[in-house]
Order: C-alpha cells, then sequence, then structure tokens
C-alpha cells in the first residue's frame, strides 16, 4: 500500500527563492536547527553550503564573505544599508550574494532576480 505522504513528499516542487540572499537566510536556519528542510526532491541546504563552499574555494568568495554570511545567517536577516553599523557589511553581503546568485540560477534554486533590487544580475531556470 502506497502512503499518500510519501507521494506528496516525491512530487513535491522545490522551493524557489527570489534571490540568492532568501535562499542562503533559509540554508543557514535550516541549518541551525530552527526550521526543517524540505522534502528530498526539493534542494537540501546542503546544496546552498556546497555551492558557497565551491565558490570559496574557487577564490570567488573570500573570508570576509563568509563571516558576513555567517553573522548575518545567524541573525537570520541581511545587514540594514541603512544602519551605520551595518553599512559595510551591506557593502560585502551584496558582494557575496552577487557571487553566489548565479550558481544558484544554474541549479534551478533561485528563480530569478528584480535587477532593481537585488546586488546581482537577474536570471531564470525556468521554474
Amino acid at each position: 500500500m502506497i502512503n499518500a505522504l510519501s507521494i506528496h513528499q516525491r512530487t513535491a516542487p522545490a522551493p524557489c527563492f527570489q534571490d540568492a540572499g532568501q535562499a542562503w537566510l533559509w540554508a543557514a536556519t535550516c541549518l541551525s536547527g530552527l526550521a526543517l528542510p524540505p522534502p528530498p526532491p526539493a534542494p537540501q541546504p546542503q546544496d546552498i553550503m556546497r555551492i558557497v563552499d565551491r565558490l570559496y574555494r574557487q577564490r570567488r568568495l573570500f573570508s570576509d564573505h563568509l563571516r558576513v554570511l555567517a553573522f548575518y545567517g545567524r541573525r537570520r536577516s541581511p545587514p540594514q544599508p541603512q544602519r551605520r553599523r551595518e553599512q559595510k557589511a551591506w557593502a560585502v553581503w551584496r558582494e557575496a550574494v552577487a557571487q553566489i546568485e548565479p550558481a544558484l540560477c544554474e541549479q534551478g534554486i533561485v528563480r530569478r532576480s528584480d535587477m532593481l533590487t537585488s546586488p546581482s544580475f537577474g536570471c531564470d531556470s525556468g521554474l
């Protein structure tokens, strides 16, 4: 007998984030144990971490990027540019997101970005 829940888990749509910052915050929240990851067919938080690790190893992300991503991932919100003490972190955050977003678009994790509000170029994975 087939369990209805297992059918739902196998056919559940992948989460599609609007930008890499949103995807990063979701992954950091899941990995901290504050949220549950989606069922198996959907992208997992580890998928996002693997992409970030690969970009770091390719020297496209630097330790400053990782520090800012980790700090604001634990805080579960991006830096606020209107706060004077967070303006430098905002600039580093934007650089990191700009590097991560094309790889997430390629994997279908990030659907597209609005070029007016996102720090990176738009993409569309066709989801």
